[in-house]
């Protein structure tokens, strides 16, 4: 399914999501075939490190501030 029709069908199920981040690359092409381009390939390790960025930075904002904490 595609993101559109994903968030689609969580709406009519009664769902609902706050935020959405999306990390992606655009293909060279889309023939069938078997494994990635090579600028995809080229792309994965950075695509990697900036969804890990990303869930650091989540992980950090779900957190309790220390001021939180002591209140």
């Amino acid at each position: 399914m595609d993101p559109a029709s994903v968030l689609a069908l969580l709406r009519s199920l009664g769902g609902r999501i706050d935020r959405l981040l999306v990390v992606g690359c655009e293909p060279v092409d889309v023939d069938e075939g078997m494994g990635l381009s090579e600028p995809v390939a080229g792309a994965v390790d950075k695509a990697c490190r900036v969804v890990r960025q990303l869930l650091d930075d989540e992980i950090s904002r779900s957190q309790p501030t220390r001021k939180e904490t002591i209140a």
